[in-house]
């Protein structure tokens, strides 16, 4: 046998047709002919010749010519002149275009990390803080061997797209979507993504309750929901997380008292960032068993009562706050085991005393900043705040 140029004209395009047409909805494949992101990838794509060749057999006076299509890398090139075209790559929107669209293999169009593995199959996506625009297509949810996908700091729009998450996109462990003006509930098939380490949402337009749902996600370490509409109270499943380190909710609508179960629960915390949240109730004294916490912020919560002597025990402790509630009482002394604490807000409240025993505390500080309501309590080298 010998092998000819690629094979042209409509037998080519149909031939594709039916390929591509298994990512992208029935209402799409309609769509592969006009100016849609799927059309516009699918015209690139019959004129890509990177993947399909055609080979040639003669038997006596009969030439016969049959495909050599890599169906995989045909879905795969597909994809990403999708996501290309539809989140306005093609419009010269992107910061950076990179090696998309090029006639090289896919795995180079991103020069950043390990985009494939052996075989060849696209495993990390990461295009964050790149201008992109419009909305992430479906299609990006059809490949199987994605682990990291990362769009943070763009300014993409509508709904986290779900088809064929359920089915194909189960290997997915860095879920990276902050930063951008996606709204609307959390999906459910989110949730089918069990191998989730990381989750971030921040900074977004998302609504509704947290789901319960939450709690399958057991290999989570990081979940990032802050700076959202979030509303109602924290679901308890988020307790059954034991592998979370770093649990960012600040900036929503949540409601309720802080459970004691964030510190029965989720001992491997090393953040913990609740703030500006119309919370109410006291400081648990569970908290104290979060001895891995570096940073507790807990500001602007509405939070009454004391603040517990057992902060002290979070020897690994670099930032407290816990400015601008409704705070009473002495700051207890235990602060000064704090040994790694290097800054400490506590102003915005109705504390008394004197606390420059911590100006002196061994080990502590120097505190920068150092900030506490001056008009009510004694410190001698507090940075703030005098009213």
């Amino acid at each position: 046998p010998t092998t000819s140029p690629t094979i042209s004209g409509p037998s080519r395009a149909a031939m594709l047709q039916s390929i591509v047409s298994r990512v992208s909805a029935t209402n799409e494949t309609a769509e592969l002919y006009n100016s849609t992101p799927q059309g516009q990838a699918f015209s690139w794509l019959i004129q890509d010749n990177y993947t399909t060749a055609a080979t040639t057999m003669t038997t006596g006076m009969a030439q016969t010519t049959t495909p050599t299509w890599d169906e995989g890398r045909i879905i795969q090139r597909y994809i990403m002149a999708v996501l290309y075209f539809a989140t306005g790559g093609g419009q010269r929107k992107w910061t950076q275009s990179f090696g998309f669209l090029l006639p090289i293999d896919e795995c180079l169009w991103i020069p950043v990390g390990e985009t494939c593995n052996a075989k060849q199959e696209i495993t990390e996506i990461d295009l964050s803080w790149n201008g992109l625009v419009g909305e992430l297509p479906s299609e990006l949810n059809y490949l199987p061997s994605l682990i990291r996908l990362a769009v943070q700091g763009n300014r993409l729009q509508g709904r986290i797209p779900t088809r064929g998450m359920q089915q194909h996109l189960t290997n997915l462990r860095q879920y990276e979507l902050s930063d951008n003006l996606l709204f609307g509930t959390l999906p459910t098939d989110l949730f089918v993504l069990t191998n989730l380490q990381l989750l971030r949402l921040g900074t977004n337009e998302f609504d509704g309750t947290v789901p319960t749902e939450f709690g399958v996600l057991t290999h989570l370490t990081k979940l990032d929901l802050q700076l959202n509409q979030f509303r109602g109270t924290m679901p308890t499943e988020i307790f059954q997380l034991s592998f979370l380190q770093d649990l960012e909710v600040n900036h929503n609508r949540l409601t309720g008292t802080i459970s004691t179960s964030y510190g029965t629960n989720l001992t491997s915390l090393t953040n913990l960032e609740l703030y500006t949240n119309p919370f109410r109730g006291t400081i648990p004294t569970e908290l104290g068993l979060l001895t891995r916490l570096t940073n507790l912020e807990l500001t602007d919560l509405s939070l009454i009562g004391t603040l517990p002597s057992e902060m002290g025990n979070l020897g690994q402790l670099s930032r407290l706050a816990v400015d601008y509630n409704d705070l009473t009482g002495t700051i207890p002394t235990d602060l000064a085991r704090l040994s790694s604490l290097n800054k400490l807000y506590l102003q915005g409240n109705r504390f008394i005393g004197n606390i420059s025993y911590l100006c002196l505390a061994p080990g502590i500080g120097p505190l920068d900043p150092f900030r506490v309501d001056l008009r009510e309590v004694a410190c001698s080298c507090c940075t703030c705040c005098a009213y």
